[in-house]
């Protein structure tokens, strides 16, 4: 349970937030999944704090699930926290990963272009004395270090869309003298 800043609290008429999926999903009332994503003997999640950025505030995720895209899950749940842009990171068995930016019920797609993942994997390779990318790819230590550090980026893609989106949305409120809507 986080208590939110001021202005966070008046934008989002709430006081504190819890951060698990199942509670915004049950806070959500969403109708039309039957059950949160989950897998037989893989559900895993982990939160940072929150932190200022870029004039609001950010708290990144993770959750682990396999054989669910959970951005399926964050579309209709954006519609009950219309203020909160949701940025989901997904890959899959064959290494493609795709972001989506979700807000207020849209969303936004983008696939992680192979050469930055062709990056990834050759840098760490390279930094753990691995020679064949073959033999990276096998190595279930190099895996995870590639992976997490692509996803990392994928994450970061739409940072951009969304410091412009704020400020106009600033810039909006002041010009107006309205409260953040």
């Amino acid at each position: 349970m986080r208590v939110l800043p001021y202005k966070l609290q008046r934008s989002l008429k709430l006081k504190t937030i819890d951060f698990s999926i199942e509670h915004l999903i049950d806070t959500g009332k969403l109708q039309w999944h039957d059950s949160y994503p989950a897998d037989d003997g893989m559900y895993f999640a982990w939160r940072d704090k929150m932190a200022p950025w870029n004039g609001a505030f950010m708290s990144r995720f993770g959750l682990s699930v396999s054989n669910t895209d959970v951005r399926d899950y964050l579309v209709p749940l954006s519609r009950t926290y219309p203020e909160v842009y949701f940025v989901n990171a997904e890959g899959s068995e064959d290494g493609n990963i795709v972001v989506a930016l979700i807000r207020d019920g849209r969303m936004k797609t983008w696939r992680f272009p192979e050469s930055r993942s062709n990056h990834h994997w050759k840098a760490t390779a390279k930094r753990v004395g691995i020679k064949k990318l073959k033999d990276a790819y096998d190595d279930d230590d190099v895996r995870y270090e590639a992976e997490s550090d692509m996803m990392n980026e994928a994450v970061d893609h739409f940072d951009g869309q969304i410091m412009i989106a704020l400020k106009n949305r600033t810039r909006e409120a002041t010009v107006c003298a309205c409260p953040l809507a």
